[in-house]
Formats: C-alpha cells, sequence, structure tokens
C-alpha cells in the first residue's frame, strides 16, 4: 500500500463567502469546514463550483449547510427540514424538503416539477445538463423511478421503468442519456440501467449488477464507461464493485470499506480515475482499477463519509471525522467536515 501526503491550498469562489476566511492550515494537514457544534452527515463536493453541500441535524430535524472550499464559512440552504440537496444546474437548486403535512417532496428551485400528491419523493439527482430531474416516488403505491422536465411545474412525469418493483435512488451518468438506479428484489437490491427516460426515443433498460451483490448505492465514472457501487456480501461485510455500465466485466474491486448513501466517490488524476472510499479501520485510501490503495494521510480519527473532486485543476478530499489527531479538545460526540488538497 502506498502513502499519500496531501497539502492545502486556498481558493477563492466568488458570491459564496459569509464570513471573513480562516487562517490557512499548514502544509499536509486537514482543514474544519463545518461550524463549531454541527454534527455533519451525507457531503457532497461539487467539482463545478468548489461548493460542499452537506446535511446537519439541529433541534430535531435535518437542515442543509454549504460552504464553499478556501473561502469563508458555512451558510444555510433555506429554513425548512431538508435532506439530499444536489449541486444546482443553470442556477436551479435541487433539494428534498419536509412538509408540514408529513411529506417529503422534490422541489426544483423551490417548486415541485411534479402535481403534488399525498405520497412523498425522495431520493432526488438532476442531469448533468440541469434539465431533467428524477426521483423514486411513491405516487403508485409501490415505489417507481419519475422523470420530470425540470424548468416545469404541475406536469405528470414519466416512469424509468415499467417494473413493478419498489425502486429508488436515481443517478444520470456524465452524459445525461443512461439512468441507473436501484430495484428491490427478493434477494436483495440490483442495479438497473436504464435509457430512452427522457421520451425522446425508444425506452430500455439492462441489469447491470443482479440481487446477489445486495447493492447499496451507486455512482458513474467520471468518464461514464463504469459503475461503482457499494455491495453487501455477508461474509465480508461491505465491499465496493465495479462494472462496465453494459453490465460486463463486473467485479469486487475492494473488501471491508464503508458503504454511503451518494454511492462511491471518483477522482480524477493522471492515467485515471480513482475511487476515494473510507475503509472499516477509518483509513482514506484512493483504489485503482486494480484493487491496489494508496493511503491518504488526514491525521484524523473516526473517518466515515468521503466525497472529492478535481476544482479548478486542483484535487480534493472532502470527508467526516470526529476530530483531528493533534486536537486535544476533540469533541468525539459529533462528525465534522474536513477538506484536504492532494498534491
Amino acid at each position: 500500500m502506498n502513502r499519500l501526503v496531501p497539502m492545502t491550498l486556498t481558493l477563492t469562489l466568488a458570491g459564496i463567502a459569509v464570513a471573513a476566511p480562516p487562517p490557512a492550515p499548514p502544509p499536509g494537514s486537514a482543514r474544519l469546514l463545518s461550524a463549531p457544534g454541527e454534527e455533519v452527515l451525507h457531503p457532497r463536493l461539487d467539482p463545478t463550483t468548489g461548493i460542499v453541500t452537506y446535511e446537519v441535524v439541529e433541534e430535531g430535524r435535518r437542515a442543509v449547510r454549504q460552504v464553499a472550499l478556501g473561502n469563508g464559512g458555512p451558510r444555510p440552504v433555506g429554513t425548512e427540514t431538508m435532506r439530499d440537496v444536489v449541486p444546482a444546474r443553470l442556477g436551479r437548486p435541487v433539494g428534498n424538503r419536509l412538509g408540514p403535512d408529513g411529506r417529503w417532496s422534490v422541489t426544483v428551485a423551490g417548486q415541485e416539477p411534479c402535481s403534488a400528491s399525498a405520497a412523498s419523493d425522495m431520493h432526488p439527482a438532476l442531469s448533468p445538463d440541469g434539465r431533467l430531474v428524477a426521483f423514486a416516488s411513491g405516487r403508485s403505491g409501490r415505489g417507481d423511478i419519475i422523470v420530470a422536465d425540470a424548468v416545469k411545474h404541475s406536469q405528470s412525469g414519466r416512469r424509468a421503468s415499467q417494473d413493478p418493483s419498489p425502486e429508488a435512488s436515481p443517478v444520470f451518468a456524465p452524459d445525461g442519456k443512461k439512468l441507473a438506479f436501484l430495484r428491490f428484489g427478493p434477494k436483495g437490491r440490483s442495479i438497473v440501467m436504464a435509457t430512452g427516460f427522457d421520451g425522446k426515443g425508444s425506452a430500455s433498460e439492462r441489469v447491470v449488477a443482479d440481487e446477489r451483490d445486495g447493492a447499496l448505492s451507486v455512482s458513474f465514472r467520471p468518464d461514464g464507461k463504469t459503475l461503482a457501487y457499494y455491495g453487501r456480501d455477508w461474509t465480508v461485510g461491505t465491499s465496493l464493485f465495479v462494472t462496465d455500465v453494459d453490465g460486463s466485466a463486473g467485479r469486487r474491486l475492494f473488501s471491508d470499506v464503508k458503504a454511503q448513501r451518494a454511492g462511491p466517490a471518483w477522482l480524477a488524476q493522471p492515467g485515471g480515475a480513482v475511487v476515494v472510499a473510507v475503509r472499516q479501520d477509518d483509513q482514506i485510501v484512493l483504489i485503482a482499477d486494480d484493487g491496489s490503495d494508496t493511503l491518504v494521510t488526514t491525521e484524523s480519527v473516526g473517518n466515515t463519509e468521503v466525497t472529492a473532486g478535481t476544482v479548478r485543476g486542483q484535487r480534493w478530499i472532502v470527508f467526516t471525522a470526529l476530530g483531528l489527531e493533534k486536537d486535544e479538545s476533540k469533541d468525539l460526540r459529533r462528525l465534522k467536515l474536513y477538506a484536504i488538497q492532494l498534491q
């Protein structure tokens, strides 16, 4: 196993700062992004803007925060109970809001793309061009993947599949022409790849990972040619799997890792993209196509979730941890948000 020592660099992203940026940490150390007292869940880094979106638990409810790498402190996103806010495209943020009636709704720029119903809508995803939104909905009583126009409102939407099985967690391919999602079967969860869901061609689908892998969450490689997903293998715990988008060449890439809701994180680098994951021993590693891993030195304890991306030519890893090893006053009750730049 190799060892990769990170460095830090301050970025300037206009229009996001809400406070003066803190002093830059010395090279080789992580920078704290979250505010004091925040308990951080499910971070997502948008490489196009350098903005990290994450959830916090406050006063018994979920709320969403955003913070820019190297520029200022966190800012709230809305005042409602929210979760699953995804990076905005064309100025249209997408999120999951809890209404006063106890119903979760998917909203685009604050409005529902589909006509409201009594059922909840969950797990929103926005296409790379910002024109389509996909989400899991209980409108049929089963749990379907619905695809709708992100710029319209009060529409009916289209089902991505006609299969009667419950489905969840859609993810768009980088080119926007494929949609991967989970399907629940009697033996576990499979991964389905759908095309033609935009209504412009014939719809088709293919199962690219069957129920035996027990898929938990999925993501596309940046070039769109490969899927990575967390799966439950009861002999070795949670494993990281990869497969081509047509379902061929599927294999276990790495065992004994921590799963996360947003799917495996990818990081592009010379020679090809790598998967960034947290091992069960809390170490963050970069995993190559051959399964070899490079340890990222973070000097932190209790690493739990990780996201990554290349922002303005610089490679960043953003992760949750209980604290830094050198911090004698670390609060081991809450997960905090840290960022570190790789050389």
